[in-house]
């Protein structure tokens, strides 16, 4: 696909509509197929899959968007939800992968690793267990191509993809081709990547946060035994967030110590969901393995990391996600050319692109 640089993105999007693209609607409003539908032919249709990060239904609704506005009125659209935790890496793997954190096994954006006893970041693609959209693309000898801003989502979702592409870290044909790429903390960085690479679909809201919570500074003030609190949302971009999410790992040294700690938490202000592994696991469809012994979940205006102070005022125009909070998403399937899915079968942004590329 050719982009000339100085299109814009709506331009872009429409562009890219109008060749071969994907959106949602529950029901079309439009009257002539013909006036949005790919047209049929033998040549293999090019599917586009795009992932809006921190795209809510509220920004939606509430914005102009002019061409995702058509795309919801002549294509397939239907408000949806994201999963739990609602940070990227859980979704973004959902959406490549069909399935839930049970069974691709990315829990958040971090982890502990209990070998090394640390806590470490969940973008190694030996920890996903389940085969992605490109795996499965291959397998019909259709060639798939990944290109992200963050150059996180490179190694996690790279396997099957004839080629990948981040922005921090591009090939030298790319860079020779469309220019070197702004600043990851640049919002202009997601221009580049339009123009280097549209079914849309976003992996969490976001929402104003008013403070965070340091819960292992809370835990180490009610004297209770326990390893190590962690937000799910910790990722390598600390300037996006600072780290701090609404969802927290709480691990403990010793199963015996798990009533001590969430006594310690029950009456804490700002927690509003306090899960055991298993609950949580169960409830939200996760690794057992790969979350804290303890789930913790924040009220709206909260998040949860590893500040100074054991509760600390944010700025008045800090906003996040990884609470129960963001999950309301808009998703999309403009101008796809087979059959696309019942509606009644698309609640979460992973059913949107789970039916691509499968046998039968």
């Amino acid at each position: 696909m050719s982009v000339m640089p100085e299109l814009s993105r709506r331009g872009f999007l429409g562009a890219v509509g109008a060749g071969a693209l994907s959106g949602l609607g529950t029901q079309p409003t439009h009257t002539h197929a013909s006036d949005v539908s790919p047209i049929r032919t033998g040549v293999p249709q090019r599917i586009c899959v795009v992932m809006f990060d921190g795209f809510g239904s509220d920004y939606y609704e509430n914005s102009p968007m002019p061409t995702l506005k058509s795309w919801e009125r002549n294509g397939f659209y239907k408000r949806i939800q994201g999963v739990m935790p609602s940070v990227t890496n859980t979704n973004m793997a959902g959406i490549c992968c069909g399935v839930h954190a049970n069974e691709h096994g990315i829990t958040g954006n971090s982890y502990w690793d209990a070998d090394t006893d640390q806590e470490l970041f969940m973008s190694d693609g030996n920890l996903l267990t389940a085969a992605t959209m490109f795996q499965r693309a291959g397998r019909f000898g259709v060639r798939s191509i990944l290109v992200a801003a963050k150059q996180k989502t490179i190694p996690l979702l790279r396997q099957g993809t004839s080629l990948a592409i981040g922005s921090q870290d591009p090939p030298r044909e790319i860079l020779d081709k469309y220019g070197k790429p702004p600043e990851i903390y640049s919002p202009d960085v997601n221009y580049w990547v339009w123009k280097v690479a549209i079914d849309i679909a976003p992996d969490h809201g976001l929402n104003s946060k008013s403070t965070v919570l340091n819960l292992n500074k809370t835990l180490a003030r009610k004297d209770v035994a326990f390893k190590i609190a962690m937000s799910a949302e910790r990722d390598q971009y600390p300037k996006h967030h600072g780290g701090f999410g609404g969802t927290a790992f709480v691990y403990l040294k010793s199963p015996a110590d798990s009533d001590s700690v969430i006594r310690a938490l029950r009456d804490v202000d700002g927690i509003e969901e306090l899960l055991t592994r298993e609950e949580a696991a169960r409830k939200y469809m996760l690794n057992p393995h790969r979350i804290g012994d303890l789930w913790l979940t924040a009220v709206k205006d909260v998040v949860f990391g590893h500040s100074q102070e054991e509760r600390e005022q944010l700025a008045h125009d800090y906003r996040s996600h990884g609470s129960a909070h963001e999950l309301d998403i808009p998703g999309f399937i403009y101008r796809y050319a087979g059959n696309l899915p019942d509606p009644s079968e698309v609640s979460t942004n992973l059913d949107l692109c789970k039916f691509l590329y499968r046998a039968g």
